[in-house]
């Protein structure tokens, strides 16, 4: 599991005034993501009760969007540089954002499978898992010094930052992650996001992927 705790630093919402003037606003969705543009437009929704709001998903250009737009939701690469480059606008991390309205965790990302796939091939998969671990855990020994060496030459940046950067990421899929997976999923059914509930989560794991601490 790919996640993070509480502020994610590469996924914003951009916008020329604070957040909570919005209404009314006209905002650009990056086409790079589905789970982004979807928790923005549920924070807007259920914490800050805008309804009036105008989105559009749009290619990821920061400075063509702003074009236009009031605001705009920018992820990963184009995200850091944005808020590298042009500090001149608000920036509003969107895990952070989640975090302070729910108290809950925001789960980006996933290892999945499908169920055939686990019930035809299980060792296939469970050494897949561990050399995820593996991988993980090889960057972590040495407190992702290399990759953060070799991340700041292919994107600039200084490496300490990039060294915080992976630091930061949480790899523990838990019972307070299972909590905000659910809430978010909840949330996007209330909003048509996806068209059924979901009221569980079904998690294989060959154990050290779930067990491993950050």
């Amino acid at each position: 599991m790919y996640l993070l705790k509480e502020k994610w630093r590469s996924i914003f919402l951009i916008s020329k005034k604070p957040i909570t003037e919005l209404e009314e606003a006209r905002i650009a969705l990056t086409s790079a993501s589905a789970t982004s543009i979807h928790l923005v437009q549920i924070l807007l929704k259920e914490f800050y009760h805008y309804d009036t709001i105008h989105f559009e998903t749009v290619s990821p250009n920061l400075l063509e969007m702003m074009k236009t737009y009031d605001a705009c939701v920018l992820i990963g690469d184009d995200a850091i540089k944005a808020r590298r480059a042009h500090t001149q606008y608000y920036y509003y991390d969107l895990g952070e954002q989640w975090f302070t309205h729910t108290g809950l965790p925001m789960t980006y990302a996933v290892f999945a499978v499908q169920k055939d796939a686990l019930e035809s091939h299980p060792e296939l998969l469970s050494y897949l898992s561990e050399e995820f671990a593996h991988s993980r855990d090889k960057a972590r020994n040495d407190e992702y010094k290399k990759l953060a060496e070799d991340v700041s030459a292919d994107m600039g940046g200084a490496p300490s930052f990039w060294e915080s950067y992976y630091k930061g990421i949480h790899y523990v899929f838990g019972e307070e992650e299972k909590r905000g997976l659910l809430y978010y999923y909840s949330l996007a059914y209330k909003y048509g996001f996806i068209d059924k509930p979901i009221p569980a989560l079904n998690i294989w794991g060959s154990g050290r992927e779930v067990q491993s601490s950050k």
